[in-house]
């Protein structure tokens, strides 16, 4: 490989002498860059440096790995024949189209271990570069000779190792029998931050472990990146339609009284119009469902014209072939102004510099999600000054409501989650912030914005409502990012005079009202997703405030077990022993062994607890007397192959025994033992329950549920429903692998039929709660994909009125539900009847209120049921109350 290094930009040569710098003294080295500062080159700057001659490089998607070949050969000269690319689309190693994928680079594609070892075994003659997906690294392992090194790792799109262990994504973290990496560089623009166990017992990669991540050889935030020079500056856009304006009513009859198309309507008003006044040309949209993207993308076609003369719209989605996604964005790259949309396709690695905005037309949850798809519009472009995201917000005035009040009732959760990701890539206008808190009185309107935080906000509303607007949104940025959390830490100091620590219970409130349980678990979750202010840490750190409570718990357990033993001179603790500091140590005990059973609990703490000579069985001797008896059929026949015939220890099938350790999670220690006397660990996929989730995958990407009905079947006649039923079949017998339980449980997979039941229903109820702004659901409705909303809110209401405590119950009301919409309807009439009647002194029968509501004729019915005594006795008396009876 040739690579000229004095091509590289000042803050590249900075990330490639630090990242020297760290392998001079170990192993494996980070580097965060923000989006769009170029990690690729600097990736294949450090291949060439530290002349590396085999050369692995990791990324998560076919698309990128496409992307970042034809880099690596433009740059780098790279022999073609000396390259090999591991992926499973069949559509990257067939496509005919020209520029669209690693074909037309005559580089060999394969899944084939056969084909990767003939292809590493040219080692020995030159340089070798491999390009692989996360998830095909084991196909690659497995096609690999024993003890084979690659000098250099690249992983990049790092963040996506982090989380919970995964078989694909945490492969190559850790050296294998036939997988070794000399040297591993991570590269990310969002480092993914993890306590030590995100859920209790389950094994956790964070990338603030420096064992397995190595130090941060250089850090190049967004913030210095902008300031810098290399990446356009950004502005926020928010744009604000009522939903009596104009623009929704024309949308509505445009497409014939579908709610769903005139919305998609008015979002491509907005979008178009945004692009427009600040003149950008290219923009990508994000949208929650696929359906949703695509009906956006058909509909802007169908009206673009009427909007801006020559606009395109596309959609891209997971499920299409790379060589049509290259395609599509080929045409966008060079057309004259273009909109494609996308479900969670395009935010991560996407290289189209030409982007100057994304819209988040569906509310983003993931603050790594939103900087990926920021980055988006942040990359350096010819004659391009900034990049722009917009909010769209929609603003239902209710009768006599301020447009203060409306917006406080409207769901802007999406908007004040995007802003204050916003305010921690930028120091500048957090500081500003606090600053305005310090000069207002936290509970006036007036207040006067300063400069940075103008030059990233910008508001598109009606004329009339513009001033409002504006007010308000300024005021609860103040309040949201600035005054919600001084002002909570200030109650977290007051909670630890007064109690002596900082352990607050998830649902305490103080005094006053404020849920400061429910604010220290946020900034837990802040914490584990890498996001939390510097300044804020160490001021929690300050006062004790335990970032992994659950991790501290064990601990404590642990020193107390250690106590018992140098008492009792033993660890074998009786069950329901509690210790003087009224903590059940033998419940703990006897939890720890359920974990290691079930394959939860951490290497970590099985070591310490070893070393104190805890026993996590009777029987523990039994796997070392397996282990003796697969060692000698190894040496006597020469391979693992186990036959089912073959007896290991006390009756258990040689066979079953090497399976389950294939399947169940094991330590790192008997992982080692096998691996060295020639067990491959990588189990046999069993292709029928692959087949399966993969149906589960494509059926969740299309409705964000995990649970399709019984009778589903998939596009491809796979019975999906009865698939998922025998998994919670499995489940309940206990028969369902941990690994398999991981994976489905990371889509939101619910095991019990009546949860999973009941969350389908809730998750359709949030969707047409954010369409519709209301949960007001017909009992006839039923939702384009079929589901019977308004059936299922009739039962929910029939089984849980009279349960309030139930947490279902729960989960609708602060939802909106209205548990009795009789009663809520009672009162939304007696509120308008009241109203007219305090300002005209009477009411015509005829009187209908301008959202439709018959008042005159209602409040008719009303006085005649007191006249006959029928009336409910509380109602009787607030008609008579407030002069209507």
């Amino acid at each position: 490989m040739h690579f000229d290094l004095n091509s590289l930009a000042e803050h590249q040569h900075e990330g490639l002498n630090g990242t020297l710098q760290v392998f001079q003294r170990g192993n494996r080295a980070q580097v965060h860059m923000a989006c769009g500062t170029g990690k690729t080159r600097l990736g294949q700057a450090v291949a060439f440096a530290t002349e590396a001659d085999c050369v692995l490089v990791l990324l998560p998607s076919l698309s990128l790995i496409s992307q970042t070949l034809a880099a690596w050969i433009s740059l780098g000269q790279l022999p073609l024949d000396r390259i090999l690319c591991v992926c499973s689309d069949p559509s990257v190693a067939e496509s005919e189209d020209e520029d669209v994928g690693i074909v037309d680079l005559p580089v060999e594609v394969t899944t084939d271990p056969l084909a990767i070892g003939t292809f590493v075994e040219r080692r020995s003659t030159g340089p070798l570069y491999v390009f692989c997906t996360y998830h095909s690294v084991p196909t690659l392992a497995a096609g690999l000779p024993v003890g084979f090194l690659f000098d250099l790792g690249i992983f990049d799109e790092a963040h996506r190792t982090a989380g919970y262990v995964d078989a694909g994504f945490t492969f190559a973290l850790h050296d294998h029998s036939t997988l070794k990496i000399g040297k591993r560089l991570f590269l990310t623009a969002t480092p993914k931050h993890l306590p030590e166990t995100a859920r209790a017992g389950f094994e956790v990669y964070s990338m603030c472990n420096e064992e397995v991540y190595g130090p941060v050889a250089y850090h190049l935030s967004m913030q210095e990146a902008i300031a810098r020079g290399i990446i356009c500056d950004f502005q926020v856009i928010i744009t604000v339609v009522g939903e009596s304006g104009p623009e929704l009513r024309d949308a509505y009859e445009v497409v014939e009284e579908d709610w769903a198309g005139a919305n998609a309507t008015i979002h491509a008003v907005e979008l178009v119009r945004a692009m427009q006044q600040v003149g950008a040309r290219k923009a990508f949209t994000f949208h929650n469902f696929i359906s949703q993207s695509r009906l956006f993308s058909d509909t802007l076609n169908k009206v673009g014209d009427r909007l801006a003369p020559g606009i395109q719209g596309w959609h891209v989605d997971g499920r299409m072939a790379g060589s049509e996604r290259h395609l599509i964005l080929r045409q966008f790259i060079e057309c004259d102004m273009g909109v494609v949309s996308n479900a969670r396709c395009l935010s991560e690695g996407t290289d189209a510099p030409v982007v100057d905005m994304v819209g988040f037309l569906d509310p983003k949850e993931s603050s790594t999600d939103i900087v990926q798809a920021l980055g988006r519009a942040l990359r350096r472009a010819p004659g391009k000054l900034k990049g722009y995201v917009l909010l769209p917000v929609r603003l239902k005035l209710g009768h006599g409501e301020t447009v203060q009040q409306a917006l406080a009732r409207s769901s802007m959760k999406h908007i004040w989650r995007v802003l204050s990701t916003v305010a921690e890539l930028d120091d500048r206008i957090k500081d500003e912030l606090v600053q305005i808190r310090r000069r207002v009185d936290p509970d006036s309107w007036g207040i006067t914005p300063v400069s940075s935080l103008l030059d990233k906000l910008e508001v598109h509303a009606p004329a009339e409502l513009l001033e409002a607007v504006k007010e308000f949104i300024q005021h609860q940025l103040v309040d949201r990012l600035t005054v919600s959390w001084e002002t909570s830490f200030g109650h977290l100091q007051r909670y630890l005079e007064e109690f002596g620590h900082c352990a607050v219970p998830k649902r305490y409130v103080t005094a006053n009202g404020s849920r400061l349980g429910l604010w220290c678990a946020q900034q837990r979750t802040l914490y584990a997703q890498g996001v939390l202010a510097d300044d804020r840490r160490v001021q929690l750190e300050a006062i004790g405030f335990d970032f992994d409570p659950h991790a501290t718990s064990w601990a404590e357990a642990f020193q107390e077990l250690r106590q018992y033993k140098r008492d009792q001179g033993h660890a074998n603790v009786p069950a329901g022993h509690v210790t003087g500091t009224g903590r059940n140590l033998g419940t703990w005990c006897s939890e720890q062994r359920k974990a290691y059973r079930a394959g939860r609990l951490s290497d970590s703490r099985e070591e310490q607890l070893r070393s104190e000579g805890f026993a996590f069985a009777v029987n523990e001797d039994l796997w070392e007397e397996n282990f003796s008896a697969l060692q000698a059929f190894i040496e006597q026949n020469g391979h693992s192959n186990v036959p089912e015939t073959v007896e290991g220890s006390r009756g258990i099938k040689l066979a079953d025994w090497l399976r389950n350790q294939r399947t169940r999670r094991i330590t790192l220690e008997r992982k080692r033992r096998l691996e060295e006397v020639g067990v491959s660990l990588q189990a046999v996929a069993d292709s029928s329950w692959e087949d399966g989730f993969e149906a589960l995958l494509e059926y969740f990407e299309d409705t964000l549920s995990p649970s399709p009905p019984l009778e589903y079947e998939s596009p491809g006649g796979f019975a999906l429903g009865t698939w998922v039923s025998y998994q919670r079949q499995r489940y309940q017998a206990g028969k369902l692998e941990l690994n398999r339980v991981s994976r489905l449980e990371r889509l939101g997979f619910v095991f019990n039929m009546e949860s999973a039941a009941f969350e389908d229903g809730l998750m359709q109820l949030r969707l047409f709660q954010s369409t519709h702004g209301h949960c007001d659901v017909p009992t006839t409705y039923v939702t384009a994909a079929g589901y019977k909303l308004g059936s299922w809110c009739s039962n929910q209401r029939t089984r849980l009125k009279s349960r309030p405590e139930d947490p279902r119950a729960k989960a609708l009301i602060d939802l909106g539900f209205k548990m009795d919409p009789n009663a809520a309807a009672w009162e939304k009439h007696f509120t308008l009847a009241a109203a007219y009647v305090a300002e005209h002194g009477s009411m015509p029968s005829t009187y209908q209120a301008s959202s439709g509501e018959k008042v005159g004729a209602w409040l008719y019915r009303q006085q005649q049921k007191l006249k006959k005594g029928t009336l409910p006795e509380a109602q009787a008396r607030l008609l008579a109350d407030s002069g209507l009876a």
